[in-house]
């Protein structure tokens, strides 16, 4: 009865090998969007980072366009005096009629004549400005208004450039964290990987108990679960800080 406990369990412990074997081997096989990146490429310095973001962001470009319709707005305010100033002219040509008087002084009667046919040129010109004193109190404020609203933008895009650098030194390191933990799985993996050829050979020739070789195999799988998990998240921060900086890394890919 005994021999029979231990023939089950063996069997039993077999299964599981076969099992995680199994698991082990479709793990192997299994690719991540068919774009896995290579674990040893060297990142770049946050100060890239950073630089790009700061380059590509929306944010940032929001804040530029919000301040140049603040720079139109506040030229269009000084240029308005114009509609003050008032320029009016007339221009005339054509016969003038002239009346000549001829005559003697002291005469009881007068003598004259009508001349009437000069040819003359005659033209006016002027220039001037009414500028209401309500009007010009009114533009003063004004431009103080767009002054001082200029100035809030600009404090706002001072703020963003803030926000977001310490989004991207956080995002930054959390990749950076994520790289080396998936340095770390794929060590253990190698290492078990080795075992586990050596643990085939042992038990085949009858040098290993099928214990120690379930438990080897189940570190195994155990190993690969783990490294697939963390280049899973090595990719998605790899993935989410691309988009966020708008920098291609040309991480090495294997297809």
């Amino acid at each position: 009865m005994r021999k029979y406990k231990i023939k089950a369990f063996s069997v039993f412990i077999l299964f599981l090998c076969i099992t995680f074997n199994v698991q082990s081997q479709a793990f192997q096989n299994m690719e991540i969007n068919n774009d896995t990146i290579s674990v040893d490429q060297r990142i770049p310095g946050v100060d890239v980072f950073i630089q790009s973001a700061l380059k590509n962001s929306p944010l940032m470009k929001i804040s530029d366009v919000e301040m140049q319709e603040i720079f139109e707005k506040i030229k269009i305010e000084k240029k308005k005096w114009t509609d003050y100033l008032y320029a009016d002219g007339i221009v005339r040509y054509g016969l003038n009629d002239q009346l000549i008087v001829n005559g003697q002084t002291g005469a009881t009667s007068s003598d004259y004549t009508l001349n009437s046919a000069n040819k003359q040129l005659t033209y006016y010109g002027g220039l001037s400005i009414k500028l209401p004193l309500s009007d010009f109190l009114s533009k003063k404020s004004q431009l103080k208004i767009l002054k001082s609203t200029l100035d809030e933008t600009r404090y706002r895009k001072e703020q963003t450039v803030i926000d977001l650098t310490n989004i991207v030194i956080e995002e930054y390191y959390k990749l950076i964290k994520l790289n080396q933990i998936l340095q770390v799985n794929l060590n253990v993996l190698q290492t078990l990987k080795i075992s586990y050829m050596k643990a085939q050979k042992d038990i085949a020739n009858g040098l290993m108990e099928i214990n120690d070789y379930a438990s080897i195999v189940i570190s195994k799988g155990k190993a690969e679960e783990g490294y697939y998990n963390a280049q899973n998240d090595y990719y998605a921060q790899y993935r989410k800080i691309q988009v966020l900086t708008g920098l291609n890394l040309n991480l090495n890919s294997k297809k």
